[in-house]
């Protein structure tokens, strides 16, 4: 099993076992996931990923799972063309626009190449 696939079972997991939960809670419960799978990562980075999967996950928790495992997806460096859109594109851009001093250059060269690809630079 890939580590993107994982991620994205892990993600689904959680999401299910904590049901009914507020949507703060699962967003805490996934941001410690996150904090826990991807340790080479700046705490503001994914402080700023868990700002905009917290709205979406108010908007519809399917939505939000399948948006947190595309990026996880790029940031394994393992990217399998799960559809985001423009915006989500030029946010995920500007959250590692932020932090690229601070990202493994390795992944932040993966990431950015794929906002490239998709003409967001």
């Amino acid at each position: 099993m890939q580590q993107s696939d994982r991620w994205k079972r892990q993600v689904s997991e959680t999401l299910k076992r904590l049901g009914a939960a507020p949507p703060a809670r699962k967003a805490d419960a996934l941001r410690d996931l996150a904090a826990q799978g991807f340790r080479n990562l700046p705490p503001d980075f994914i402080a700023a990923l868990f700002e905009g999967f917290a709205a979406r996950l108010s908007a519809g928790p399917e939505a939000a799972s399948d948006w947190l495992g595309a990026i996880g997806s790029i940031l394994l460096m393992d990217y399998d063309d799960t559809p985001l859109s423009p915006e989500d594109w030029a946010s995920f851009r500007d959250a590692l626009r932020d932090a690229s001093g601070e990202i493994d250059l390795e992944v932040l060269t993966y990431a950015m190449a794929l906002v490239v690809e998709r003409g967001l630079l």
